[in-house]
């Protein structure tokens, strides 16, 4: 199959990214793991308010669209990915903030928009390095995370988000560089950080917004929304994480990623991890920062 994948991708890029996600979704790698999602997103659907019909059954498919997305990455080449459209609408306010930062630190916020790689590709001509956080830094997550850095030629490094990470990550933005992880989901044990998302507390990770908070670095959420056959990327305005303190930078940056997902909810990938991360924020343990008004 793969090489199958593989040699479609080379021949036929146009085609194969519009016949991807049909390919995978007939062979339904995991059934079981496919049932437990469809049944979550319905219902974070209900208790969002967000009940629709057409939208639900686009988000039983977009594990799909996700997986070609990351294979078409994988297989496609360089310049062929260079080809796949993809903009930013406020790119000259953001370039113009970012060069107005005065050597702080930058944090931006990514999300479960689109594949994450193509994110990294986007901030060609805003970065010239970034750290990438990643929950799980697998060689090929590294490999496909330098592959997106060359084609924005930018240098990438990728670390495990974990305890571990705070010194790498102090370091990175104190000497004025800038660090990439995912804001808009929750993957830890600790209720360390609670904020409004979606119209109910959710838990967040505090670490990220505490460093941000403590080396004055501006955090940027940022949302790859498909337009067509390509990405649009939408860049939130710089948040002053020192100025806002912890909590409340959050709470801005929940609330960019809530009107995206109000907006465009078919294409968002993390609405199982919403009903857990609600769910934590309501049965809380031991918390540093147990609301977002806390810095």
């Amino acid at each position: 199959m793969e090489r199958v994948l593989r040699l479609l991708i080379a021949w036929f890029p146009a085609l194969s990214r519009k016949l991807l996600p049909s390919l995978l979704a007939i062979k339904r790698f995991n059934r079981a793991e496919d049932r437990h999602y469809r049944a979550c997103v319905d219902v974070a659907l209900r208790e969002a308010g967000i009940p629709k019909p057409a939208i639900r059954r686009q988000l039983h498919g977009l594990p799909y669209t996700f997986m070609a997305e990351q294979i078409f990455f994988q297989h496609a080449s360089v310049d062929v990915l260079r080809r796949v459209p993809l903009s930013i609408a406020n790119r000259h306010d953001i370039e113009q903030a970012i060069r107005s930062r005065a050597g702080r630190g930058l944090v931006f916020g990514c999300s479960n928009f689109g594949c994450f790689y193509y994110s990294v590709a986007g901030l060609a001509g805003i970065v010239d390095e970034l750290l990438v956080l990643s929950d799980d830094p697998t060689d090929e997550v590294v490999r496909l995370s330098r592959k997106a850095g060359a084609i924005a030629g930018i240098k990438v490094c990728v670390i495990k988000a974990d305890a571990s990470a705070g010194l790498q990550v102090l370091r990175q933005l104190k000497r004025g560089g800038a660090a990439a992880v995912m804001l808009d989901s929750y993957y830890g044990g600790a209720t360390d950080l609670v904020a409004p998302f979606m119209g109910r507390p959710a838990v967040a990770s505090g670490g990220v917004y505490v460093l941000a908070a403590h080396c004055a670095a501006l955090v940027i959420p940022l949302a790859l929304i498909r337009n067509g056959g390509g990405f649009g990327m939408e860049l939130g305005q710089p948040i002053d994480a020192a100025a806002l303190g912890a909590g409340d930078t959050c709470r801005e940056v929940n609330a960019f990623f809530e009107s995206r997902v109000i907006r465009h909810p078919e294409q968002w990938m993390c609405w199982p991890n919403l009903l857990a991360r609600w769910e934590m924020a309501a049965s809380p343990g031991d918390s540093a920062l147990p609301t977002s008004q806390q810095t």
